[in-house]
């Protein structure tokens, strides 16, 4: 499994690759223990393609965690904000 690259700044961060891009739904997060070759847990991603294709990408519970982390950091937590509004996230 490769690394996990984190942007705090995605505008425009898939420039590069925009003649490629697919959108598709993201269906599915999993956790799946053991998952790493480490024995670590990891998390699956179930993205189902237009075409019917369906993508799994995954990645450390560890990074993805880190992930929320930082973009938490960055927004605050939305879960509070919606709390107030007694509506769920």
């Amino acid at each position: 499994m490769t690394g996990l690259k984190i942007l705090l700044e995605g505008d425009g961060a898939l420039f590069h690759v925009r003649d490629r891009v697919v959108e598709g739904e993201m269906t599915t997060i999993l956790l799946l223990d053991g998952g790493m070759g480490s024995g670590r847990p990891s998390i699956g991603v179930v993205i189902e393609l237009p075409d019917g294709k369906v993508v799994l990408g995954q990645t450390s519970l560890s990074l993805l965690l880190i992930a929320a982390e930082l973009f938490k950091a960055k927004h605050g937590d939305p879960r509070l904000d919606d709390a107030t509004k007694g509506t769920p996230s």
